[in-house]
């Protein structure tokens, strides 16, 4: 899948049980705690979020990341409409 397409709108990087509480520990565990959170904008006024290590770029985290849960990625990105979160 590719999705270097997408324009990164925002980014954050902090640590799973500070800075982003509703990412469960275990889902983070591969990774460690370090994460870095990018809310990317969808092709028809949507958006989606993705995380990963803080280490991995842009791209990766896009193609490899995990892709987060709707109440989750509004957590993170409150600025943002949740209503056009694609889940």
């Amino acid at each position: 899948m590719l999705v270097h397409h997408r324009k990164v709108m925002l980014e954050v990087t902090g640590t799973t049980d500070e800075d982003f509480p509703g990412i469960p520990m275990g889902m983070s565990s591969p990774w460690g705690k370090r994460l870095r959170v990018l809310a990317v904008k969808g092709d028809v006024d949507d958006w989606a979020a993705y995380a990963g290590p803080e280490n991995w770029l842009a791209v990766d985290v896009l193609e490899h990341g995990m892709k987060l849960a709707p109440h989750v990625a509004a957590g993170i990105f409150p600025v943002l409409d949740s209503e056009r979160y694609r889940p």
